[in-house]
């Protein structure tokens, strides 16, 4: 009960029969889709291995998982190295997909995967010693149940997608009995000035959303063969489609489960930060090589014009802070 795996999606966006396949369904020539920034690679995928074997030896396994490329680097016999294959877990009908969610939303049918897990995306990176604690205590998820709505200042975001996932919470769980029924996993000294937006909270009848948090996520595999029973129509609807979709409901929906059903432990989530590929060679120095910062997401912006010397600098300076090859590579 005490083994703590990791799963981590990856594509390869410039694999050519990837793409060739792609354009089938999408009925567009995806080679010249402008849309790169999702998908272009920043060489960095080394230094995630290199972050996990240095600052969390504790996890026993990864799980990474493919449409089916993978690096050539990548030392593919370590022993605690799973290469999972969209054909190997997800149910042949929803193949092939180019959308997160069907692969998100089946991944607890990896073989061998551990009933506690953390799900991470390419981009997280752990960047200073993490203990297994910071995700688990007690074999529960350490999360943080903060009352809060998910807004954004652009047009076709995840956002709808994240209103259906609240959704299905309300029509499932009354706030007011939630809350009632384990008030310190709401109002908790951990969450600090977060509690207000709880208080808050007090004023709406249901649960106007619930903090999101762009960082690895604790999960428990039975709460995805839960949910498969409680919500089949409308994640099988998602996992039918093969592009992302504003009907969908994705993975968050999940953690958004373990909080209401008060199956997690409150925890202080700090030392973790989103930091972004436009930022100043200052400014990555100071958050990924402080010390301050446990876990740093890098996202990457469209304001990003000179790839090639961005990419060179980012590199660099995961250079500095992880010199030396891991295991997991050749």
């Amino acid at each position: 009960m005490n083994d703590i795996d990791i799963v981590v999606t990856w594509v390869d966006g410039s694999d050519k029969n990837w793409l060739k396949e792609k354009s089938i369904y999408s009925g567009k020539d995806e080679a010249g889709d402008s849309r790169g920034v999702r998908y272009r690679d920043w060489d960095t995928l080394r230094y995630w291995f290199r972050g996990i074997e240095k600052f969390a030896p504790w996890v026993r396994k990864i799980h990474f998982v493919t449409w089916g490329h993978v690096p050539e680097w990548l030392n593919t016999n370590n022993p605690k190295l799973n290469i999972v294959r969209h054909n190997d877990f997800i149910p042949e009908q929803y193949l092939p997909t180019f959308s997160s969610h069907p692969i998100e939303w089946n991944i607890h049918r990896i073989r061998g995967l551990s009933e506690n897990f953390i799900y991470f995306n390419d981009d997280f990176f752990i960047v200073s010693p993490v203990d297994k604690s910071y995700f688990f205590k007690n074999g529960l998820p350490c999360d943080r149940a903060i009352i809060g709505p998910y807004t954004t200042s652009f047009r076709n975001s995840i956002a709808g997608i994240v209103c259906n996932d609240i959704e299905v919470i309300n029509t499932r769980f009354s706030r007011k009995k939630v809350m009632r029924k384990h008030p310190l996993n709401w109002f908790n000294p951990k969450y600090g000035k977060y509690n207000i937006y709880n208080v808050a909270g007090l004023l709406w009848p249901g649960f106007t959303g619930l903090m999101f948090s762009h960082f690895p996520a604790a999960y428990k595999k039975s709460t995805f063969e839960t949910l498969w029973k409680e919500e089949y129509d409308i994640i099988n609807k998602t996992c039918m489609r093969k592009f992302r979709d504003k009907r969908d409901v994705n993975h968050w929906l999940v953690r958004y489960w373990q909080i209401v059903t008060n199956n997690f432990v409150p925890a202080d989530k700090s030392g973790q930060k989103v930091i972004f590929t436009a930022d100043s060679k200052e400014k990555l120095c100071e958050n990924i090589l402080s010390g301050k910062n446990k876990i740093v997401c890098i996202n990457d912006s469209e304001s990003v014009k000179d790839f090639d010397k961005q990419q060179h600098i980012i590199n660099k300076v995961f250079e500095k802070l992880l010199p030396q090859k891991s295991r997991f590579e050749k």
